[in-house]
Order: structure tokens, then sequence, then C-alpha cells
């Protein structure tokens, strides 16, 4: 086989601060639309991030399905309703709090009605977290709620996020007319 060398003379290497607190937003949207555009305009305005997850109506109430009432009370998940879940990191509390009040404020410009906050690092607080995340964790295992016996294709997209939206919305379409089950 032929291949090419290479040889590294140099290299760079940027280390960040493990944070030293954390804080997870649930908001919940009335069309996946809004949940996808609030997704862009955190990234857009600048908002620092560590990781988001977004899920439609349909794999909502999937997920709500699975779990317990109890659970669902506790996470106040609603019924058809998107979620966009986002966590934010910082160097103190105090970073953390500002960080999940501006998550919030775009969240209720992009039509977001429903928000559940949790931060701090004691053991209260970061089980609140784990329970928030929980319902991301749960999405593939509740999805076979949705048809029992059928089999669950998973796969991924990229595309640029301020495209998102109408990528979900074409893809969406397409399931739609092709009568494919697919939260």
């Amino acid at each position: 086989a032929e291949g090419t060398l290479g040889v590294v003379t140099s290299a760079t290497l940027a280390l960040q601060p493990i944070p030293k607190s954390s804080g997870v937003a649930l908001l919940q949207f009335k069309s996946v639309a809004d949940a996808a555009a609030c997704a862009f305009e955190l990234v857009r305005t600048g908002v620092d991030v560590s990781r988001a997850e977004l899920m439609d109506e349909l794999m909502v109430d999937a997920v709500r399905a699975s779990i317990s009432s109890a659970e669902r009370d506790a996470i106040e998940l609603d019924a058809g309703r998107a979620v966009l879940m986002v966590e934010v990191t910082g160097q103190s509390e105090q970073d953390v709090a500002a960080k999940s009040s501006a998550v919030v404020n775009v969240g209720a410009r992009c039509n977001g009605d429903g928000f559940k906050l949790c931060h701090g690092n004691d053991e209260t607080a970061m089980q609140q977290k784990r329970e928030l995340w929980r319902v991301r964790k749960e999405a593939y295992w509740s999805a076979f709620v949705l048809r029992q016996g059928a089999s669950i294709w998973t796969t991924d997209v990229c595309v640029p996020l301020d495209r998102l939206v109408e990528c979900i919305m074409d893809t969406r379409r397409d399931l739609n007319e092709s009568g494919v089950l697919a939260p």
C-alpha cells in the first residue's frame, strides 16, 4: 500500500480549566422549529453553552409515556412540547447563574414558555441535574413505546446551525409523506 509520510514538527496544546460548577436548563416550546431556532440563537448571541440536546414533540411524549408520573411531575415535562436541554458551565455559581439566566432569556425570545433550571454543586442539585438529563438519556429506549415490536434506526446529521430549522422541517415533511415514524 502507498501512503504519505508526515512528520510533525510543532504542535500547540490549548488547555481549558475543568469547570467548577454547572447548570442544566430544560426549555419547553410549542414547536420543534422554535426549539431549533433557540439553539441557533444561543450560538449566534454568544451564550457559552457546554452541550445542548433537542427533542421533538413525539419524542417528548414517548419519554413521558415511559417514565413514572412522579418523575414527570418532578421534571415538569409537559405533553406535546418540544424540548431543548442546555448545559452551561463556569468557574463559579454566579457565572453559571448568569449563563443560565441568558439561556432562559433567549428561550423566552424564541417563544419558549416552560423553563426548569438547576445549578449548584450540593448533592441535591447534582441529583436534580441527573434527573433532568435522564429525560434525554431515556429517549432511545422510550422510542420503543411508540410502536411495539418495531426496530429502531438511529442516524445523525451535520448541517450549518443557521439551516437547522429548515433541515428539521424539510425532514419532517419527508417523513410525513413517506409514513415513517421518526421522533
